[in-house]
C-alpha cells in the first residue's frame, strides 16, 4: 500500500506558515495525488520546541509507519546529533525527507546531510523558507506562477527587501501581507490562501488594513516614549541599545525604534532595540556593522542579521 502521509515541522510566523502552503501545492501536483498532510508549527532555538517535536515523531515510527515523507521548513533542528539520527531514521524506515531553512545559525546542518537545505542567500537573492520551497521544486520543472509570486513576496518581507531595496516589487505591501497574517489568525490566513493565492487585496481586506495601521502607529508612538537605554559590550565594543516591553508589532517597532531613537550617552542613532514579550525577546537593527543573530546567542536563539529573536528570564544577565 503506498504511503499517503507527510510530517511537517515548520515556524508559527507568515514565512512558517506560507511555506507548507507552497509545498502542499506543488508535492500534490509533482504526485498528481492529494498526500495527507500533518504539521506542526514549532518554536525556534534551544529554548523552542522544535527539537522535542522531532525527537518525538522520530520515537513514534514503527515498521508498519504511514509516512511517505518527513519535511522541516524555516527552522531546523539545533544540534548536530539530532540532525544525524533525523538521517539515520528516515533511511531506516524509508522516509523521504528534505529540510529547508535560511537562518545562519543553522549552516552547520549543510555538513551533515545535502537534504539539509540551508542556503542564507541563493544566486544573489536573500532567502526565505518558502522560496527555498519554491526553488526546489522548480528545479524539476513544477511552475506555478501565483505560487511564485507568494513565495516572492514571503521572501520580500522576511528578509526585508520590501522595506531596504528600493526596487523591490513587493514594496509598500509585503509588510501588509504580514499584518493581515497576524490579524485574520493563522487558520483562517491559510483559509485564504487555499482559496485564493491571488495577492491583490480584497475590499474587506483593505479596510482591516487600514483600521490596523491606525492602531499600529498609536501603539508604536506610546511605546517609544518609554523605551529605557542601557549599552552592553562586545569584543570590548560597546554597543548602545533600546529596550522595551511590547506584545505586538515587533518588527516594526523594533525598525522604528533602531531608526529614531538616540542614544542619551551618543547622542547618535541606537545599535539594536530589544522588545521584551515574557521571556521572549526581538531583537531589531538597521545597522551594517550589527548581527543581531550573534546577540541572540547569548539567548539561546538565532537568526539574521537585522532581525533574530532568543528567550530570557533575567535581562539583560544573558550577556
Amino acid at each position: 500500500m503506498d504511503k499517503n502521509k507527510i510530517k511537517i515541522f515548520t515556524h508559527v510566523d507568515l514565512d512558517g506558515v506560507a511555506s507548507p502552503e507552497v509545498f502542499k501545492r506543488l508535492m500534490n501536483e509533482k504526485h498528481c495525488r492529494e498526500f495527507d498532510y500533518e504539521i506542526e508549527y514549532c518554536d525556534t532555538g534551544k529554548y523552542g520546541n522544535i527539537d522535542d517535536k522531532i525527537y518525538e515523531f522520530l520515537d513514534s515510527l514503527t515498521e508498519n509507519h504511514e509516512f511517505y515523507g518527513m519535511y522541516i521548513m524555516d527552522l531546523a533542528p539545533t544540534s548536530r546529533s539530532l540532525a544525524l539520527k533525523i538521517v539515520k531514521m528516515v533511511d531506516a524506515y524509508n522516509i523521504d525527507f528534505k529540510c529547508y531553512d535560511h537562518h545562519k545559525t543553522a549552516e552547520f546542518l549543510t555538513d551533515v546531510d545535502p537534504r539539509f537545505i540551508i542556503k542564507v542567500e541563493y544566486e544573489g537573492s536573500k532567502m526565505s523558507g518558502t522560496s527555498l520551497v519554491y526553488k526546489d521544486f522548480s528545479k524539476a520543472g513544477l511552475l506555478d506562477y501565483s505560487v511564485f509570486m507568494l513565495s516572492e513576496m514571503v521572501r520580500s518581507y522576511d528578509t526585508w527587501d520590501w522595506r531596504n531595496n528600493e526596487h523591490d516589487m513587493f514594496k509598500g505591501h509585503a509588510g501588509q501581507w504580514n499584518d493581515l497574517f497576524w490579524m485574520i489568525g493563522r487558520d483562517r490566513f491559510i483559509e485564504r490562501l487555499s482559496n485564493n493565492m491571488d495577492l491583490n487585496f480584497t475590499e474587506s481586506e483593505k479596510l482591516l488594513l487600514v483600521l490596523d495601521q491606525e492602531k499600529k502607529d498609536r501603539y508604536i508612538d506610546s511605546k517609544m516614549k518609554i523605551a529605557h537605554f542601557d549599552t552592553m559590550f562586545t569584543v570590548g565594543k560597546p554597543m548602545h541599545f533600546a529596550i522595551v516591553d511590547g506584545e505586538q508589532y515587533h518588527s516594526e517597532l523594533g525598525n522604528h525604534m533602531c531608526l529614531y531613537l538616540t542614544h542619551p550617552s551618543t547622542g547618535e542613532l541606537i545599535d539594536f532595540a530589544v522588545i521584551r514579550n515574557g521571556v521572549k525577546l526581538s531583537f531589531r537593527s538597521v545597522k551594517e556593522d550589527v548581527d543581531c543573530s550573534v546577540i541572540a546567542q547569548n539567548f539561546n536563539g538565532g537568526g539574521h542579521a537585522r532581525a533574530a529573536g532568543g528567550k530570557g528570564q533575567q535581562w539583560p544577565l544573558g550577556f
